[in-house]
């Protein structure tokens, strides 16, 4: 594996049937009968790929998820458009828990390090790697992405993204401290990042100004405006509330990965 000298994994297989109960055998469920899966505990954490059967990946997209979703985000109606997209395309999809609703936490950066690493030596890469983050996924990303050059990730695509904390609603704060306790979250807050971390690093950003939690002003817009002159940042507009399926167009999406 390329990243054992900086990471330690525990890895605990789970065995066929316990997380999809129609599936009769290992890494495949009859919907979509083209799709292999593979479900194991990474750290503890529960991790999730999606891939094509009987076809080796190309390339690795990292989902980073959002508030109150699990590493199941690949699974379920909303989300199931852009990974379709993905693995048809060649991409093998991966997800973790990363400790919830860590908002980004160390221990989740952790997390994540650990799927990363499993994910190059399951789908036998190294393979070339996109992140893939929506809402308080995208903090975590970020700062792996800016802090981690030698994991060669090749861009970041948001969904919906949290960029800085301070800007999301009084309700979640007590979340977001005891989260990072005894730290504070400006210690993973991405607009604090040094500029030069993200030098010549891509971003495109699908975001909504009349997003009630992360409002584009304070999140994408206003990293585009940090970070524009450093970094290719870009933001595409996209309409309603936070995560509205406008900001997840998985076509539009694909097409930047595929130009990275």
């Amino acid at each position: 594996m390329r990243y054992v000298h900086r990471f330690k994994v525990v890895v605990t297989v789970l065995l066929c049937g316990l997380v999809f109960p129609a599936v009769t055998a290992c890494h495949s469920t009859p919907e979509p009968s083209a799709y292999d899966y593979v479900r194991v505990f990474v750290h503890g954490q529960g991790v999730l790929g999606v891939s094509a059967k009987y076809t080796d990946p190309t390339r690795i997209a990292v989902f980073f998820h959002g508030l109150d979703q699990t590493e199941k985000v690949l699974l379920d109606d909303a989300h199931r458009p852009l990974v379709d997209t993905l693995v048809n395309a060649g991409f093998a999809v991966v997800a973790g828990d990363a400790g919830g609703n860590a908002f980004g936490n160390s221990d989740s950066q952790s997390d994540y390090l650990g799927l990363i690493e499993f994910a190059q030596a399951h789908y036998g890469g190294p393979l070339p790697m996109y992140f893939i983050a929506e809402s308080m996924g995208a903090a975590a990303a970020t700062i792996i992405y800016a802090t981690t050059p030698d994991l060669n990730v090749r861009g970041l695509a948001g969904i919906s993204p949290a960029l800085d904390y301070q800007s999301v609603p009084d309700g979640l704060q007590p979340a977001i401290t005891a989260a990072y306790a005894p730290r504070s979250p400006e210690s993973a807050n991405p607009m604090t990042i040094a500029p030069k971390l993200l030098a010549g690093k891509h971003f495109r950003f699908w975001a909504s100004d009349t997003d009630t939690m992360v409002p584009a002003a304070l999140n994408a817009t206003a990293f585009q405006r940090k970070f524009g002159a450093v970094a290719d940042v870009t933001v595409e507009t996209c309409t309603g509330d936070h995560a509205d399926p406008s900001c997840m167009p998985a076509e539009p999406i694909l097409d930047w990965l595929n130009r990275l």
